[in-house]
């Protein structure tokens, strides 16, 4: 076996110390000519970087700054690129932004795909439990009415879009389901027990306003000491809070309205697809 030893070639100190000593040191060639590096080369004096950084074999250059209180890294971004775009950096200059930022990115990334999976089990138990392809998407649809509560709260409190508020959106996917599913599951029940549908619809609505404003407000106020940033530590959760109460109070109000709507609209439009089939 070959065993590989690192060895490392230093000139003496004193070479380090004298440019002059530098210049006239000695080299010896292939062919066997000696001679100095005066003859090859020429030293000058200028300021320069104190070390050089390579990636991928190309000359990098690491710019890093802290941000001043009330700024977020997003919009700095945004700043950035709008200045080097009207530098008119050269084409081949390629710029990217690390740190932060670049974690955040990475994170984002992987919390959608959690959304995603969350989503895709979500609907498998709401088919699997209604034996119906089409009821889980009605009652899916509370989940994009408690985004735009989501993006409502943010604007209204100034807070940023960030890591937190998506776990929050995550953790509303689970939640806000759970009072269309209610509301779903009072309907059907009402219509096997002899109900028409319309009759259905309005006596569920009435029925299970009370319990599902009750479990809401509850969920709301249990995140309001950390929406309000109480406590060691809160302000790290308190865009995810805000992002919980504002998603479950948008959606909870719309979803008492627009979901029996849709409900109502879609299983007319099957029956009035079964009916023309039977013709």
């Amino acid at each position: 076996e070959l065993e590989e030893i690192e060895v490392n070639v230093m000139l003496p100190k004193d070479y380090g110390k004298s440019l002059s000593k530098l210049m006239t040191s000695k080299l010896k060639l292939d062919s066997g000519d000696i001679i100095q590096v005066s003859d090859v080369a020429h030293i000058e004096i200028v300021e320069g970087p104190a070390e050089k950084e390579k990636l991928n074999r190309i000359r990098k250059v690491t710019l890093s700054a802290n941000l001043r209180e009330g700024n977020n890294s997003k919009t700095v971004e945004n700043l950035i690129i709008e200045k080097i775009k009207e530098l008119g950096v050269p084409s081949s200059v390629d710029y990217r932004f690390g740190g932060d930022n670049k974690r955040t990115t990475e994170m984002m990334g992987q919390l959608g795909n959690s959304m995603f999976i969350a989503m895709f089990l979500i609907f498998v138990i709401l088919a699997s439990q209604f034996e119906s392809l089409v009821l889980p998407f009605i009652i899916m649809g509370s989940v994009p009415l408690s985004i735009m509560g989501v993006y409502a709260g943010l604007m209204i409190t100034g807070k940023e879009f960030n890591v937190m508020v998506m776990v929050g959106i995550i953790m509303l996917a689970g939640i806000v389901v759970n009072n269309a599913l209610v509301l779903i599951d009072y309907i059907k029940l009402l219509m096997a027990r002899g109900s028409d549908r319309r009759a259905a619809v309005l006596e569920a609505g009435r029925t299970r306003l009370r319990p599902i404003l009750m479990t809401t407000l509850t969920t709301m106020l249990g995140m309001m000491p950390l929406a309000l940033g109480m406590g060691q530590g809160s302000e790290m959760y308190q865009s995810m809070a805000i992002a919980v109460i504002f998603g479950l109070m948008v959606s909870t109000l719309l979803t008492l309205i627009i979901i029996p709507v849709l409900y109502e609209l879609v299983e007319n439009g099957v029956d009035r697809l079964k009916d023309r089939f039977k013709k």
